[in-house]
């Protein structure tokens, strides 16, 4: 399976076309940009934190997320469109809500490396993963002989 960006129509399987309308249309002023392509982003940006949170995942190209992960993340980007609105969440019987605390314990197994995610097509060059310790020795300034008569 490939990576690819997380879309409008992905959110679309986790939200009706009538709710998303009502929740854009609620959620703007006149002059307001479209907030939903940035939630789409921020929400890609913290599954791929969760991925590049494990030194043995590649990261895919900015922006995408593996094929395997897109409902996960469409779980937790249904409950962060719904709560730009005043924090109202349609959810009377918890199922979204629910459903995106199983998508962030599955994003924190991705990051122990206990879900394995396909490695992409094409890898994307920035350093990631979480920085280990360099120690290094000290060495000495002076030998044995040279200490000799002090």
């Amino acid at each position: 399976m490939a990576w690819r960006r997380l879309t409008e129509t992905d959110l679309l399987t986790g939200l009706s076309g009538t709710e998303l309308g009502k929740f854009r249309s609620v959620a703007l002023r006149d002059d307001q940009a479209d907030p939903i392509d940035t939630v789409i982003d921020s929400t890609t940006d913290l599954v791929r934190g969760y991925i590049a949170a494990n030194k043995n995942n590649t990261l895919g190209p900015d922006g995408t997320l593996p094929e395997k992960l897109i409902s996960s993340a469409v779980d937790c980007l249904v409950i962060k469109v719904q709560k730009r609105v005043a924090g109202v969440i349609i959810d009377p019987k918890g199922v979204r809500k629910d459903a995106a605390e199983a998508a962030v314990k599955l994003f924190e197994q991705v990051a122990r490396g206990l879900f394995a995610i396909e490695t992409p097509e094409e890898a994307n060059t920035e350093q990631h993963g979480t920085p280990s310790p360099s120690i290094k020795g000290r060495l000495p300034q002076f030998s044995k002989a040279q200490q000799d008569g002090i």
